[in-house]
Parts: C-alpha cells; sequence; structure tokens
C-alpha cells in the first residue's frame, strides 16, 4: 500500500531531480585522505594557509573549544592553535587572506539556527608561522582584531564567509533564505559605534540544487528540505574566483577582469556534483587556487581535492 508520506516523498523526489542542475565542470572529486585528528570531530570551516603550501586550517563547530586545527593536504595532523580571549558560540566558517603582505585567518562565530542572535562576531588573527610540534603544546595567538556585527533586517542564520580584499569587506551568505542573500560588512570595525551593520547587498538566485545520493526515503526528504542552502564559501588568493558549497553541488563564479563580486555574482556559475557525503559543510581553495578542498562534519570526515586546472 502506497502511504500518504510516500506520496508527499516522490512528488518532493520529482521536483528535487527536476530542479538539480547537472555539473558542468569536466573534473572529479578525489578523495585525498581522512581528518586524522579526534578533536576535529566537527569540521564547520576549512582555510589554506597563506604560509606553508602542504597546511590546511579547520575549526569545529558549536559550543567546542576555540581552537583552530592544523592539518595536511592528505588530512593527517599538524597541531592545534588555542585563540585567547575568543568564544565559540557557533563558529561556521573560516577565511584565509594576505593583507599588507601578512597572512590572516578570519574565524566565523555567525551561525544561528534559530535566528535569534542579536549579535555575531568575526575574528581575525594573523596566520601563525609555525604549526606541527611547536603547535602540539597549546601554542596561543591573541586576535589581531574582531568585529561584532548585527545584520541590518534582522537576525540570520550564515554558515558561508569570504574574505574580498580587493573591496576589504567580508561577504557572508545567509543559509535559510531562499534564495540566500549576501551581505558585506567591512574589513576592519568601525570605532564609532558599539558593533558594525552588516548590510544587504544581493539575493543571489542562481543557486538551485539538492544533495545527491540519497538511498531512503527519509534521506530524499531531508534533501528536499535542504535544497539551496550555502554551507561554506571562499574566495580564491587571486580574487578571481568565488566557491559556494551546498550540501551537493559546489557553484563556483568567475570574475571577470573590472568587475566586482556584486555583478560576478549576477552570472551563472559553473556546477560541481559532489559525491554523497554527510553535511558538507567545509570548502577552500588550496594554496596556489588552482584546487578546492571539502570535508564534511561527520566522522569519518573524507577530504576531497577537486582539480580546477581545465576551469
Amino acid at each position: 500500500m502506497v502511504t500518504p508520506v510516500r506520496i508527499i516523498v516522490t512528488i518532493c523526489l520529482i521536483v528535487v531531480l527536476c530542479a538539480c542542475p547537472a555539473g558542468n565542470i569536466d573534473t572529479h572529486p578525489y578523495r585525498v585522505g581522512v581528518l586524522e585528528n579526534g578533536s576535529l570531530d566537527e569540521a564547520s570551516g576549512l582555510a589554506a594557509s597563506r604560509i606553508h603550501p602542504d597546511i590546511l586550517w579547520a575549526l569545529n563547530d558549536s559550543g567546542s573549544e576555540p581552537v583552530l586545527y592544523a592539518i595536511t593536504t592528505t588530512g593527517a595532523d599538524s597541531g592545534r592553535i588555542a585563540i585567547t580571549g575568543a568564544d565559540n558560540r557557533d563558529w561556521e566558517d573560516l577565511a584565509a587572506f594576505t593583507y599588507r603582505r601578512k597572512s590572516y585567518l578570519a574565524i566565523g562565530d555567525v551561525g544561528d539556527n534559530t535566528a535569534r542572535r542579536d549579535d555575531c562576531t568575526i575574528y581575525v588573527i594573523e596566520e601563525p608561522a609555525v604549526y606541527g610540534k611547536q603547535a602540539r603544546n597549546r601554542l596561543k595567538v591573541k586576535p589581531a582584531w574582531q568585529i561584532a556585527f548585527r545584520y541590518e533586517d534582522g537576525p540570520r542564520d550564515c554558515e558561508a564567509i569570504a574574505v574580498d580584499t580587493t573591496g576589504q569587506r567580508i561577504l557572508l551568505l545567509s543559509k535559510w533564505a531562499v534564495p540566500p542573500v549576501l551581505y558585506t560588512l567591512p574589513l576592519f570595525p568601525r570605532k564609532d559605534r558599539n558593533d558594525d551593520i552588516a548590510r544587504r547587498l544581493k539575493a543571489i538566485s542562481n543557486i538551485k540544487n539538492t544533495a545527491p545520493g540519497a538511498d531512503h526515503w527519509a534521506d530524499l526528504l531531508k534533501q528536499y528540505l535542504y535544497r539551496q542552502k550555502p554551507t561554506g564559501m571562499d574566495i580564491s588568493p587571486d580574487n578571481r574566483l568565488l566557491a559556494i558549497l551546498t550540501y551537493g553541488y559546489i557553484f563556483l563564479y568567475r570574475r571577470p577582469a573590472g568587475h566586482n563580486w556584486d555583478t560576478a555574482l549576477n552570472r551563472p556559475p559553473e556546477t560541481l556534483s559532489l559525491p554523497p557525503l554527510e553535511q558538507a559543510e567545509s570548502i577552500c581553495f588550496g594554496h596556489t587556487g588552482r584546487n578546492l578542498f571539502v570535508t564534511s562534519e561527520r566522522r569519518p570526515a573524507p577530504l576531497l581535492n577537486i582539480d580546477l586546472e581545465s576551469f
């Protein structure tokens, strides 16, 4: 007997399949390892070191210690850095960038599943030049600066941030709005107020997808409900490409010379299908910007590499 629930799920599946864009980037993600550090058990942010070509930085989701984890580009443990004076209320993303010849990491304490937070925080630290054995003994780093902010149109859940160094601003992409909404925040805090304001920039209406690979009804329904939900974002070191991660796809935008991201994001993105992952929530460009790394919140968390040489 076909139950009403199955009928509803079937209808949802039909809608999902019709809405799924075919991946049009001619490359395939491949697994290079797993996240070996057992403490890194809910990876929700990833960034490639601007100092060490073979090092990535990662962070855990809400309620964990205010710590960044160094891992190699094959997922091996390479130490940890404690961020003093910071709280992990709901860390959701991480971005690496270079400013005035110094390397920095921006930590996004921006998660807000119930959309009730009155304020969020971006912690910016200068990237430590040491890792490995020197970082295993609880090396501590203070934020170079931090930005307390709120959204101009009320609380928003966000799991995706990126740093646009050309515009000296931080981009934040909402998760639950349909379509997702892009906000912009100055890279440096203003001194004339207690907190900064994230300004609404635009809706990103060309993100349309759902996660592939479900093998039972509950997964299919979950995928339908979570379609079009950005979980990570990054800008390449040369500020030429922007990647948005969802539960099943990567959307890649190219910024033509002379354009800013405001106009570049109006252009149709290239899409790349991901293999089935449980909660793909972390993405970053590699050290040179010619590849992407993706991982999942669920352990064992595979580390995927995506070659962009042909893009």
